[in-house]
């Protein structure tokens, strides 16, 4: 039976004065509502529906929902009228409470029985709910989900959107089995997660003492970068120009499936305490036992989570995703991993690592800022760098990036908790007959997925996906990719999957606009291949010396697919003048030794003649007295 919408009129509350008139609430016309969202009609009564937001409150329009299966714009109307009015009208009385006009229960609606007791919350409700963590069903994780996006400056219909999408996309993770816990779970660690990064530390500094650099308005940009790169990791996770390639293809894994809230975690941690946790996945025993993952306190310095130029935009749809910039979080993700890496390296060369000070670290990794940590102008092309600390103490700029080479990164994601076999490379790579053994120093039963063909390439990865719910990463020569020069060379990390259809996509980690979503064997191998690694007739740069499995990921001598030969030009004419600048450097470094060498020289010289001196005089006065005796 068809109603005919009426005013409806909302109790004030009888110990609030100012409301002690009823209010009128707009008429709410729902079989304009019916006829608005037909498209989204679903014949499936038991979805129960997740109301993520209303806004205009003069015409009460639902602006977004999901249903429980996470289906995006889907509304199951019930099959009673009547019930379907009080579900909007319960939504309204929330909206009217969290926006300040306090009500008493449901608006009255008549015939309003089977309304579901969980969907009458009062204001009494809602502000316990606001105190204590709500229980993890999909309804809460989307609604407290969007409530925080919403603090973090999302406009309500943005956060409703991102909310629905991310718990989307996780439900389909965990439905393959491929998620740590339910969608629901995960969405409510993010959400604490991103909860407590907006609450900024008291007294300016983070728990560890260091100096807090970030703005309130930096840290809502941490949170919304955060929630868009766990919504779209394949759009929303890239390096932009930074050498940090291999850190974020082993991001974008992380939050791809598995447990992507402990990224949120970490982040949290960074930003208001200084230091984190990473621990191994458990393993198995030779008896079949369960040997627990090895933890590491990793440190970073804070001053490497300020954002930089490019970190600092609002972050938005048009700031980031498809044009490959990295954001704040992505720029903190850089952070953490790339100190990891230093970390891992001072283990293998037995040093101290961030654990035990950031003043102790055999080496330091700065995501931003390396210049006031010590490196000079010209020297970081990109504001980052890896620091090695000298016998003295003092740092020492070795060179952007996380300077990691192939074993490096599975040593990376091994530490961070990433499956076994997440980093593949062609067999050609490695200088060794025998690749797949890890170099002297290094796990020995560390692994990487190498291939020797792109049918053997296929079949690893189709077992790693299946196995993780993850891409692969995948060491190219990165000239020799599609609209590559075919010059040189240069190392450079990718995530890769597989289509439907057997072909490979392989995700830049530039942006979308520099990804290739159909990459045919032949093109893979000649990425891959070393074999192949021939300049082509007429390329300014010669074959010079392939690349190995000891070969730094970061631009080389090569012009890369998403360079312009002016582009190309331009890294190379600044490559040369840092070489200048170092070799110059080295030069004044030999002069400075030469010139101590020779003071010391002088200084033993002049020793010397005063011995001789006094020897002299010596000599003489014992001469006298024999003489006089």
């Amino acid at each position: 039976m068809t109603r005919t919408p009426t005013e409806v009129t909302t109790p004030a509350p009888a110990n609030d004065a100012a409301q002690s008139v009823a209010q009128p609430t707009p008429a709410f016309d729902a079989t304009e509502l019916l006829k608005e969202h037909k498209k989204w009609t679903s014949s499936q009564d038991n979805a129960e529906p997740i109301f993520a937001d209303i806004y205009n409150a003069g015409q009460n329009r639902l602006a977004a929902f999901t249903t429980r299966d996470g289906s995006p714009d889907v509304f199951a109307y019930p099959t009673d009228p009547h019930r379907l009015f009080g579900l909007v009208a319960a939504e309204q009385n929330r909206v009217g409470e969290r926006s300040g006009v306090r009500t008493a229960g449901l608006p009255v609606i008549s015939d309003t029985a089977k309304i579901p007791s969980d969907r009458v919350r009062s204001a009494a409700e809602k502000d316990a709910s606001d105190r204590a963590p709500s229980a993890a069903t999909s309804e809460n994780a989307v609604r407290d989900y969007t409530r925080t996006l919403e603090k973090a400056g999302f406009k309500p219909d943005e956060a409703a959107t991102i909310a629905a999408q991310t718990y989307k996309r996780l439900l389909e993770a965990s439905e393959k089995g491929k998620l740590q816990g339910t969608a629901a779970e995960q969405m409510m660690r993010m959400d604490r997660a991103h909860q407590e990064i907006l609450q900024a530390p008291p007294g300016g500094r983070l728990k560890d003492g260091q100096r807090d650099y970030l703005t309130p308005a930096d840290r809502q940009n941490i949170v919304r970068d955060s929630a868009l790169r766990t919504m779209d990791p394949e759009k929303y996770v890239n390096q932009g120009q930074h050498m940090t390639c291999a850190l974020h293809s082993m991001g974008k894994q992380e939050l791809e499936a598995g447990d992507p809230a402990r990224v949120a975690e970490r982040t949290r941690d960074l930003v208001n305490n200084g230091s984190t946790t990473v621990k191994e996945m458990d393993r198995r025993g030779p008896n079949g036992e369960v040997v627990p993952g090895r933890e590491r306190i990793v440190r970073v310095d804070s001053l490497s989570l300020k954002p930089d130029r490019e970190a600092s935009n609002t972050v938005n749809a048009h700031n980031y995703g498809d044009n490959g910039k990295q954001g704040p979080a992505g720029q903190i993700y850089a952070a953490l991993t790339g100190q990891l890496a230093g970390d891992l390296r001072s283990e293998r060369e037995g040093k101290k690592t961030s654990a035990d000070g950031l003043d102790q670290a055999g080496y330091i990794y700065m995501a931003a800022h390396a210049g006031d940590r010590g490196a000079r102008r010209g020297q970081t092309s990109t504001g980052e760098g890896m620091f090695s600390r000298d016998g003295q103490g003092a740092l020492r700029y070795i060179g952007d990036g996380p300077q990691v080479a192939i074993w490096d990164v599975a040593h990376l994601n091994r530490a961070i908790g990433g499956a076994d076999g997440a980093v593949f490379a062609s067999s050609t790579l490695f200088r060794r007959a025998n690749g797949e053994k890890p170099p002297p120093g290094y796990p020995p039963d560390l692994q990487i997925s190498t291939f020797r063909n792109t049918d053997e390439l296929r079949a690893k990865l189709k077992e790693f996906q299946q196995r993780t719910g993850q891409s692969g990463q995948l060491g190219v020569n990165a000239p020799f990719l599609p609209g590559g020069g075919r010059n040189g060379h240069g190392m450079h990390a990718m995530n890769i999957r597989l289509n439907e259809d057997g072909s490979f996509r392989l995700d830049n980690n530039w942006g979308s606009r520099k990804d290739l979503t159909r990459v045919s064997d032949d093109e893979v191998d000649m990425a891959t291949n070393s074999n192949r690694w021939t300049p082509k007739p007429g390329s300014a740069s010669g074959r010079r010396s392939a690349p190995d499995d000891g070969t730094r990921f970061g631009p080389g001598n090569g012009r890369n697919p998403n360079e312009a030969d002016s582009d190309f030009n331009k890294r190379m004419d600044e490559q040369e003048a840092r070489q200048k600048e170092r070799e110059e450097e080295e030069v004044r470094k030999r002069a400075q030794l030469e010139q101590a060498r020779e003071a010391q020289q002088a200084q033993l010289t002049a020793e010397r003649e005063r011995a001789q001196q006094v020897q002299l005089v010596q000599n003489r006065a014992r001469a006298n007295r024999v003489g006089s005796g």
